[in-house]
């Protein structure tokens, strides 16, 4: 399975039409942005531990 990136999920303002985003509309964005950077981390670093298991010869359960 392929994970996605952070480029796939993010939004992104321009600067003039970020400057229009209603102020109380701003910071759950941020919030939104920081969860998705979030995941796509740990899903990452999952696929690295996983992949290093195979690797190994190992099976993960």
């Amino acid at each position: 399975m392929e994970s996605g990136t952070f480029e796939d999920a993010a939004v992104h303002f321009t600067v003039k039409k970020w400057a229009l985003l209603d102020l109380s509309l701003k910071e759950p964005y941020k919030d939104v942005m920081k969860g998705i950077l979030r995941n796509v981390v740990s899903t990452r670093k999952h696929q690295k531990i996983e992949n290093e298991y195979q690797n190994s010869g190992r099976k993960l359960r």
